[in-house]
Protein backbone atom coordinates (compact mmCIF):
# COMPACT_ATOMS: atom_id res chain seq x y z
CA UNK A 1 0.00 0.00 0.00
CA UNK A 2 2.58 2.37 1.05
CA UNK A 3 4.48 1.70 -2.11
CA UNK A 4 0.90 2.50 -4.37
CA UNK A 5 0.77 5.94 -2.29
CA UNK A 6 4.22 6.84 -3.11
CA UNK A 7 3.79 5.92 -6.82
CA UNK A 8 0.92 8.42 -7.11
CA UNK A 9 2.47 10.92 -5.25
CA UNK A 10 5.66 10.56 -7.63
CA UNK A 11 2.97 10.62 -10.28
CA UNK A 12 0.85 13.55 -9.04
CA UNK A 13 4.22 15.71 -8.66
CA UNK A 14 5.96 14.36 -12.14
CA UNK A 15 2.55 15.63 -13.82
CA UNK A 16 2.37 18.71 -12.05
CA UNK A 17 5.84 19.70 -13.18
CA UNK A 18 5.00 18.78 -16.16
CA UNK A 19 2.20 21.25 -16.26
CA UNK A 20 4.29 23.93 -14.69
CA UNK A 21 7.31 23.37 -17.52
CA UNK A 22 4.49 23.53 -20.45
CA UNK A 23 3.01 26.95 -19.26
CA UNK A 24 6.61 28.30 -18.38
CA UNK A 25 7.73 27.50 -22.32
CA UNK A 26 4.16 28.78 -23.77
CA UNK A 27 4.60 31.96 -22.09
CA UNK A 28 8.48 32.33 -23.25
CA UNK A 29 7.47 31.44 -26.92
CA UNK A 30 4.77 33.95 -27.02
CA UNK A 31 7.17 36.39 -25.39
CA UNK A 32 9.95 35.69 -28.16
CA UNK A 33 6.32 36.18 -30.63
CA UNK A 34 5.87 39.69 -29.34
CA UNK A 35 9.24 40.58 -29.84
CA UNK A 36 9.81 39.06 -33.47
CA UNK A 37 6.43 40.81 -34.22
CA UNK A 38 7.79 44.22 -32.89
CA UNK A 39 11.34 43.64 -34.16
CA UNK A 40 9.67 43.21 -37.58
CA UNK A 41 7.53 46.35 -37.53
CA UNK A 42 10.54 47.90 -36.13
CA UNK A 43 12.07 46.66 -39.84
CA UNK A 44 9.80 47.52 -42.18
CA UNK A 45 9.79 51.01 -40.85
CA UNK A 46 13.05 51.42 -41.04
CA UNK A 47 13.12 49.87 -44.60
CA UNK A 48 10.31 52.12 -45.74
CA UNK A 49 12.58 54.86 -44.57
CA UNK A 50 15.57 53.95 -45.84
CA UNK A 51 13.24 53.76 -49.47
CA UNK A 52 12.35 57.09 -49.10
CA UNK A 53 15.88 58.75 -48.72
CA UNK A 54 16.87 56.85 -51.54
CA UNK A 55 14.78 58.24 -53.97
CA UNK A 56 14.18 61.32 -52.82
CA UNK A 57 15.19 62.92 -56.01
CA UNK A 58 12.71 60.48 -58.04
CA UNK A 59 9.88 61.06 -55.01
CA UNK A 60 9.80 64.99 -55.41
CA UNK A 61 10.38 64.92 -59.29
CA UNK A 62 6.69 62.81 -59.48
CA UNK A 63 5.64 65.61 -56.79
CA UNK A 64 6.68 68.65 -58.37
CA UNK A 65 5.08 67.14 -62.19
CA UNK A 66 1.51 66.14 -60.26
CA UNK A 67 1.63 69.77 -58.52
CA UNK A 68 1.82 71.61 -62.11
CA UNK A 69 -0.48 68.86 -64.09
CA UNK A 70 -3.31 69.38 -61.54
CA UNK A 71 -2.58 73.29 -61.61
CA UNK A 72 -3.41 73.06 -65.29
CA UNK A 73 -0.12 73.50 -66.34
CA UNK A 74 1.88 71.37 -69.17
CA UNK A 75 4.84 70.27 -67.12
CA UNK A 76 8.12 70.96 -69.05
CA UNK A 77 9.71 67.74 -70.09
CA UNK A 78 12.91 67.20 -72.48
CA UNK A 79 12.58 65.60 -75.48
CA UNK A 80 11.88 61.85 -75.57
CA UNK A 81 11.21 61.99 -72.00
CA UNK A 82 8.21 60.51 -70.38
CA UNK A 83 6.42 61.42 -67.25
CA UNK A 84 7.96 60.52 -64.23
CA UNK A 85 6.04 57.87 -62.16
CA UNK A 86 6.47 57.71 -57.83
CA UNK A 87 8.10 55.25 -56.48
CA UNK A 88 6.87 52.66 -54.49
CA UNK A 89 7.90 50.43 -51.51
CA UNK A 90 6.81 47.44 -51.90
CA UNK A 91 5.70 45.84 -48.68
CA UNK A 92 5.09 42.73 -49.26
CA UNK A 93 8.54 41.90 -50.67
CA UNK A 94 10.19 42.87 -47.95
CA UNK A 95 7.74 41.23 -45.78
CA UNK A 96 8.31 37.90 -46.94
CA UNK A 97 12.18 38.03 -47.49
CA UNK A 98 12.53 39.06 -43.53
CA UNK A 99 9.84 36.41 -42.66
CA UNK A 100 11.77 33.75 -44.48
CA UNK A 101 15.25 34.94 -42.58
CA UNK A 102 13.18 35.06 -39.33
CA UNK A 103 10.77 32.50 -39.61
CA UNK A 104 7.58 32.26 -36.92
CA UNK A 105 8.09 31.23 -33.40
CA UNK A 106 5.50 28.53 -33.29
CA UNK A 107 3.56 28.80 -29.80
CA UNK A 108 2.32 25.69 -28.10
CA UNK A 109 -1.31 25.12 -27.27
CA UNK A 110 -2.43 26.26 -24.38
CA UNK A 111 -2.35 24.24 -21.25
CA UNK A 112 -5.17 22.95 -19.61
CA UNK A 113 -5.55 22.06 -15.59
CA UNK A 114 -4.93 18.91 -14.46
CA UNK A 115 -7.65 16.71 -13.12
CA UNK A 116 -6.86 13.79 -11.03
CA UNK A 117 -10.23 11.26 -12.19
CA UNK A 118 -9.12 8.67 -10.53
CA UNK A 119 -11.56 8.04 -8.14
CA UNK A 120 -14.83 8.95 -8.70
CA UNK A 121 -16.67 10.13 -5.81
CA UNK A 122 -19.41 12.68 -5.69
CA UNK A 123 -19.23 15.58 -3.76
CA UNK A 124 -21.85 14.77 -1.22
Amino acid sequence: MILAIDARQRDVAYRLNESKKKREEREEKTEQDRDRTERRTGALEEAAAKFETENKAEIEKYEEYKAAKDAGEQPELEEGEEAPTKPHFDEKYFLFHWDEEHPDVMIPDEVGDDVDNDWIIDKD
